[in-house]
């Protein structure tokens, strides 16, 4: 017997949906795939592929409100039971980034990593295994971003804040950061997500080898050498050789992934300490080190190119804007389309903007520049870089516009206006630098408001009048 959902609290639209997406998800079952410990039967199996379909689809309070009637049916496996832990904290991850309250998204993100440890708890297979603590190092370190936020809150106790944020970082860093790489012991505690991965791949490398006849090692430490010579157990399952190279390839990637993930929660780990401090100087070398690393062997992949571009980030935390504009001007000048590129720019782009604002380069931006972090972006791409991006874009027409002097004070309206739209949508999203970007505003005040009344659209009125009632 099947297992169905009737969704009878939730929209029109969002019923349509789900009965699509249900429909195709059975239209598309083929054979069962039976796990490592035990068998996904058909019911179990059509609920994970319309999870999945709902995941694509970007819907986490839908997927929250199956999880529930998941966790409730006893007849559903325990592969399935597995997966509503994993699968919950996924979903509250996602349902937290579009609350801007950083109270409420705090709760989501304890909720989240709540399901998280339940999940890592009932001993997963080595593969979810690596999913679930790539997801709880990303979600340590969104939960001290939280605590950073807080900090410049108006009335709010910044120390302190920040403090609390440090042990979210170093958790952060335990789940991620392993201890085995270049070692040829066998890997027994998988515990971090890089050892973990690094276990796989041996397991793959082993598996290949056998399939292969045993000949030849092949390429037992790896394209990208963390690899070893260390033998595995030989496979239970046959499989072709070619998705057996898929496999280790998608091991490759993730490796890659922790590890520019350990080099983001070292910086951010520096961030939550006093600038000029030790421990502030220590955490922010150790990630600049990891991601001129990542870069060096990775030159040509998105992972080295994210890399060099936060070392240039972390060139200009440091002070030293010389090397990170240089840093930086690499990937601002990478041509490429996709939201890939568009990311990568962005982030580039917001750590230029700081540069030139720390040095007074009012006029080093240039209008394509500015263009670019005018333009809209789909909420489902807005993140700490876009919204950067936009107030200091901000913050520098601003200082542009103020730089003009009284007699040509007709020039100022277009700086100001555009500096106006950009603190709005920041201020709007009410995310990061959403009080720097109020703050911003207030200081443009009347400047705005006659800016704004010389062409402004509705939509941008619209904005400012929520903004004033909040």
């Amino acid at each position: 017997m099947g297992r169905t959902f009737s969704i009878t609290s939730q929209s029109g639209s969002v019923c349509r949906v789900v009965s699509t997406l249900a429909v195709v998800v059975v239209m598309a079952i083929g054979p069962t795939q039976a796990a490592e410990t035990e068998p996904v039967s058909v019911a179990d199996e059509t609920t994970l592929k319309l999870l999945q379909a709902l995941d694509q689809q970007q819907m986490p309070d839908v997927v929250l409100w199956i999880l529930d009637r998941v966790a409730a049916d006893k007849q559903a496996g325990k592969p399935l039971q597995q997966e509503v832990a994993f699968r919950r904290a996924a979903a509250l991850v996602g349902v937290s980034q579009s609350e801007g309250d950083a109270e409420k998204r705090g709760e989501l993100l304890d909720g989240a990593q709540q399901a998280l440890d339940a999940f890592l708890a009932s001993d997963p297979p080595l593969d979810r295994r690596i999913d679930a603590l790539m997801q709880k190092g990303g979600l340590l370190m969104a939960r001290g971003r939280v605590n950073l936020e807080k900090a410049k809150r108006p009335g709010a106790d910044p120390e302190a804040l920040r403090a609390s944020a440090v042990p979210f970082f170093a958790e952060a860093i335990a789940s991620l950061q392993g201890k085995m790489a270049g070692k040829k012991e066998e890997i027994t505690d998988v515990s971090n997500a890089e050892d973990a991965v690094l276990k796989a791949l041996r397991e793959a490398d082993a598996e290949l080898q056998v399939a292969s006849g045993g000949g030849k090692e092949n390429d037992a430490k790896g394209k990208d050498g963390d690899g070893d010579d260390k033998p595995a157990p030989r496979p239970t399952k046959t499989r072709s050789i070619a998705r057996m190279e898929e496999d280790r390839e998608e091991l490759r990637g993730k490796l890659l992934q922790v590890r520019l993930l350990v080099a983001d929660a070292y910086f951010d780990k520096s961030q939550a300490f006093p600038p000029e401090s030790p421990d502030a100087q220590t955490a922010l070398q150790a990630s600049t080190a990891r991601y001129a690393e990542l870069f060096k062997k990775y030159p040509n992949r998105g992972a080295g190119l994210l890399a060099r571009c936060n070392e240039g980030r972390n060139y200009a935390a440091a002070g030293d804007y010389a090397k990170a504009l240089a840093t930086l001007g690499e990937m601002l000048a990478i041509e490429g389309n996709g939201s890939f590129y568009t990311t990568l720019r962005s982030k580039a782009l917001n750590a230029a903007l700081q540069c030139w604002l720390a040095e007074d380069k009012l006029d080093a931006v240039t209008d394509a520049q500015l263009r670019m972090a005018l333009g809209g972006v789909p909420d489902d791409q807005i993140d700490a870089d876009i919204l950067g991006m936009k107030y200091h874009a901000a913050l520098l027409l601003q200082k542009r516009a103020a730089a003009i002097p009284e007699a040509d004070k007709v020039k100022r309206k277009p700086l100001q206006r555009d500096a106006g739209k950009l603190a709005t949508e920041v201020a709007k999203a009410g995310r990061e630098y959403a009080t720097e970007a109020r703050d911003l505003l207030a200081a443009l005040g009347t400047d705005f408001d006659s800016a704004i009344a010389d062409g402004a659209t509705f939509e941008t009125l619209m904005d400012q009048a929520k903004l004033a009632l909040t």
